[in-house]
C-alpha cells in the first residue's frame, strides 16, 4: 500500500483515539516531512494531550512553522489536561495578541481546571467566557425512542460524568453515545463505555 498523508494522518489519529500517544508520535517522526499538513500536526499533538505526552507534545509543537489557531488549541489542551495552567494560559495570550480569542482554547483550559478541582481557576475562566462569547452554548440532541441518546459536549467529559453515564446507560438500557472535544464514547447498555475508561 503507497502511504501518502490521509493515510499517515489516519494512523495517527486512530492511535491516538485508542490511547496509543508512543505509537502516534512514532509514526510522526517516520511519516516524510513532504507529507506532513496541519492536520497530521493536530492529530499527533491531540495523540501526545491524551497520553499525556508532554515533553514529546513540546518536542512537535515547537519545531511546527506554522501554528494554526487549531495546532495552538491542541497545545492548549495538552497543558490544560496536565495541569500546567500558566503555560496554557499564555499561549492563549500570545495568540490573542494579534487574533480573535477562541472559545475552543478557553474550553480547553476550563476543562482542566475543572478535572483539576480549581474553583478559583474555573470561575475565573467561565467569567471571562462569559464577557468574550455570551452566546455560547451546550446542546443535547435525542431520538424519539429512548433506546438512544447522543449528546455534544463542548468540553471535555470529566470522570464523574463518565462514571452517571455508564450508570444511566445501565439503568435505563440503552445506548448512550457522547462526542465531546476530543472523541466519541458510546456508553453501552450494559454499563461499559467504547473507551475502556481510558480517556
Amino acid at each position: 500500500v503507497d502511504r501518502d498523508t490521509i493515510t499517515y494522518n489516519a494512523m495517527i489519529n486512530a492511535f491516538g483515539l485508542n490511547g496509543m500517544g508512543s505509537q502516534a508520535a512514532e509514526l510522526y517522526r517516520e511519516m516524510p516531512n513532504h507529507l506532513r499538513d496541519h492536520v497530521s500536526q493536530i492529530c499527533v499533538l491531540n495523540a501526545c494531550s491524551h497520553a499525556g505526552l508532554l515533553h514529546e507534545a513540546q518536542t512537535i509543537f515547537n519545531e511546527i512553522s506554522v501554528k494554526t489557531e487549531s495546532i495552538i488549541t491542541t497545545m492548549v489542551d495538552c497543558l490544560s489536561r496536565l495541569f500546567m495552567f500558566d503555560e496554557a494560559q499564555k499561549l492563549i495570550e500570545d495568540y490573542e495578541k494579534t487574533n480573535t480569542p477562541s472559545i475552543i482554547m478557553y474550553m480547553s483550559l476550563l476543562s482542566g481546571a475543572r478535572n483539576n478541582r480549581n474553583s478559583n481557576l474555573s470561575e475565573k475562566i467561565y467569567k471571562r467566557m462569559k464577557t468574550l462569547f455570551p452566546n455560547a452554548k451546550e446542546s443535547l440532541a435525542a431520538e424519539p425512542a429512548p433506546k438512544f441518546i447522543q449528546v455534544v459536549k463542548n468540553l471535555r467529559v470529566c470522570g464523574h460524568c463518565h462514571e452517571f453515564t455508564k450508570v444511566i446507560a445501565k439503568i435505563e438500557q440503552c445506548d448512550i453515545v457522547v462526542r465531546d472535544a476530543n472523541r466519541i464514547h458510546h456508553f453501552y447498555p450494559n454499563g461499559q463505555c467504547s473507551c475502556q475508561d481510558h480517556f
